[in-house]
Parts: structure tokens; sequence; C-alpha cells
């Protein structure tokens, strides 16, 4: 009886120490706007946030640390002065993108203009703007964006239609998603500019949350299990001397 009720410690404790389940949440939209203005997620406000649409929210769903968003998006955008861009903007020739930061929002700098863009938000706006970001569209993930911080997204991928699948760490504490863009006149200074663009994009997402939960016992686990099995020896070896 002795034996059966080690053992069966043993498998208690063995499952307490599995890995949590994962959560996860997909969705997509057929139209994101090229007039979504970025900079009016979460209700952020000012003079030049008037300017355009607000932009499409996700509320995130999936739930635990360590959370990663990956994204898909095709169609193509204009802001009316140079032809269409697709996902990852363009711009060949024009001034790189250089915008500033507006209220809780930060800007963004980076080659072209029109592209993806994303911000992160918790259940308030952050009560100042975090440090711009730089647009590097070939990395293959992206482990510092913080809340109330616009990333790039473009298409995806590490290439232009192409290449691996990026990654997105989701900031811990984030409830909220926003996508848009980010204007402005010729693409720099405050947002701006956003009214008259044309085009959209069709976008998908899935968001992927865990809470990462050791798979190595504690101390006081490991202790157990060798109680248990030095148990199962001795009931055994008494067992054997009694026949």
């Amino acid at each position: 009886m002795l034996r059966k009720t080690l053992i069966l410690s043993g498998i208690v404790i063995l499952r307490i120490a599995a890995p949590t389940a994962m959560s996860a949440q997909t969705g997509s939209t057929a139209a994101l706007s090229a007039e979504s203005n970025i900079f009016r997620a979460g209700g952020n406000v000012g003079v030049s946030l008037t300017d355009g649409i607000t932009p499409f929210l996700i509320n995130i769903t999936a739930t635990g640390t360590g959370r990663i968003a990956t994204f898909g998006a095709s169609g193509s955008t204009t802001c009316g002065c140079v032809g269409s861009q697709g996902p990852d903007g363009g711009f060949t020739g024009n001034p790189d993108t250089n915008i500033n930061s507006w209220g809780s929002i930060s800007g963004i700098s980076g080659p072209g203009g029109m592209f993806l863009v994303g911000v992160f938000l918790g259940a308030d706006l952050p009560s100042s703007a975090p440090t711009r970001r730089t647009v590097v569209p070939q990395a293959a993930s992206f482990d510092d964006i913080l809340l109330g911080q616009v990333f790039f997204i473009g298409d995806g991928f590490t290439g232009t239609g192409s290449g691996s699948i990026q990654q997105f760490f989701v900031p811990d504490g984030a409830t909220r998603l926003y996508l848009g863009f980010v204007d402005g006149g010729n693409f720099q200074g405050n947002p701006l500019a956003f009214t008259g663009n044309a085009g959209s994009l069709a976008v998908t997402w899935a968001i992927q949350g865990t809470t990462p939960t050791s798979t190595v016992p504690e101390p006081s686990t490991i202790a157990l299990l060798a109680a248990g099995f030095i148990g199962m020896g001795v009931m055994t070896r008494k067992r054997r001397v009694a026949m």
C-alpha cells in the first residue's frame, strides 16, 4: 500500500511540474484604410490628431508572459503624392520617414513611407511617449517593443513578400494592439496629412501567449521524489528478505 502511495505521489508531482497550456488568438481585417492614424490609438489627443481615422483595434485575449505576435499583410496604399506602395512601404528617392512623437505615442523613423505599423497599449495610455524606434525591416524578431511605442510591421516577413515570418514580442501589460500608418508633411515632423490617403491592406494576425513553467523540479520536489524512490527500494528489499 505504501509503495502505491509513493508512486502516485511521484506522478502528481511530475504533472504539477509540466508546462502550462498556451492560449492563442487569430484574426484578420480585409480593409485597413490608409487613413488609419496610429497616433489616435487609445484616445491619444492633440490638434493634428483630428486628421485621418482611428486605427484598427485588436483587443488582446491571449494571456501570459512571453507572448508573440505574427502578421501577414497584402494590398497597396498611396498618400496621393506618389504611386501605390505595398505593406513594406516605399518611395525610392523621397525623404525617409522621420515622424515626431505625439502625446503618449512615440514617433518612428525609417526608410520609405506608408508602411504598416502597430502600437501596443495597456488599459491606459502611457504617461509620456517612449523612445522612438528606427525601422529595421529585415529583422527576424523584435523583443524590445514598449507600450506606446510605434513599431514597423510591414508585410510580416523578413523580405518583401518572402523570407521568414517575423516575430514580435508583446510587452507585458499589453491588452490592446492598434494597426495603422504614420504620415506627415513629406513624411517629416509632426503627424498629419492622413486624410486623402487611399487604398487599404488586408491584414491577418496571430498572438500566442504562454506562462512558462519550469519542467525542472524544485529542490523540495526532488527531495520528495528521492524519498519516494528510497522508500520503494526499502519496501522491495524487505519483501525479498521476507520471502
